[in-house]
């Protein structure tokens, strides 16, 4: 017999997941207007690509564009949304920078304590101090 009170049961649901690749997908045919070259300049089939799209709007719960013989339109949340999307991946590209680059020459071994002589504006752009 169950003797928890609906209060206290917790049931666990696993949100869906943004994936960065889908962002990127977006972001490009945004910037193209079009599937067929963001999947081209992706390298990837363009039914690949709309299907990436479709499965980010579902996950986000909004239609991000109009889609017409003509290409793609971003729609106004569509907009919002892909402004996001840029900034998260310029901040992904600065963090790929600095593993190309090497933590450890930036920052140290893991676990020091030293002062950085890196700072970071608010893009996220690393600099020397």
């Amino acid at each position: 017999m169950n003797t928890e009170t609906p209060e206290r049961r917790q049931i666990k649901v696993r949100a869906p997941k943004i994936e960065l690749h889908q962002l990127r997908y977006a972001v490009a045919a945004a910037d193209l207007g079009s599937f067929r070259q963001a999947a081209e300049v992706s390298l990837i089939k363009r039914s690949t690509l709309s299907r990436s799209v479709q499965q980010l709007e579902h996950t986000v719960g909004v239609r991000l564009f109009e889609r017409s013989g003509n290409g793609v339109r971003a729609t106004p949340a569509g907009r919002a949304f892909l402004k996001a999307s840029r900034s998260i991946l310029k901040q992904m590209d600065v963090l790929e920078d600095l593993v190309d680059v090497g933590l450890c020459e930036v920052f140290g071994p893991a676990g020091a304590n030293q002062r950085n002589d890196v700072a970071f504006d608010s893009a996220g752009v690393g600099y020397d101090r």
